[in-house]
């Protein structure tokens, strides 16, 4: 074993123990990740059942994962051929005005109003193509 990873072991198992026995309570702050779905034709209002991406759900799921101390960042989860471009725009607006980190996700359709309304994230991906 190389001697830095030793040390660095001994280092970690040292504070470890220190914190356990020393009676003082070690808090970390947890924060996880939002996740909100942009599945299907993006309309002003819509039945997600229907195949329908309703903007002012995704865009009140936005202002809620804003406004949760358990969020530390919002995944957008865009699966859309896209769709109203009003609509989109709203999204889009959600995003923009966003004052978490926004990671945008891509799945097999990410299109026209789709990609649009995820332009304004934080970072992107994409699906892993052969």
């Amino acid at each position: 074993m190389n001697p830095l990873t030793t040390l660095a072991l001994l280092f970690v198992a040292t504070v470890t123990l220190l914190v356990i026995f020393s009676g003082t309570p070690f808090t970390m702050q947890e924060t996880c990740v939002y996740p909100v779905a942009v599945h299907g034709e993006i309309a002003r209002s819509g039945d997600a059942f229907g195949g329908y991406a309703s903007s002012a759900s995704i865009a009140g799921q936005i202002r809620a994962a804003e406004e949760s101390s358990e969020a530390g960042a919002i995944l957008l989860d865009v699966d859309s051929p896209g769709g109203s471009p009003v609509a989109s725009k709203e999204i889009y607006d959600a995003v923009a005005n966003a004052s978490k980190p926004v990671v945008a996700y891509f799945g097999e359709s990410a299109a026209s109003g789709g990609y649009y309304a995820a332009a304004p994230s934080t970072t992107s991906s994409r699906t892993r193509t052969p």
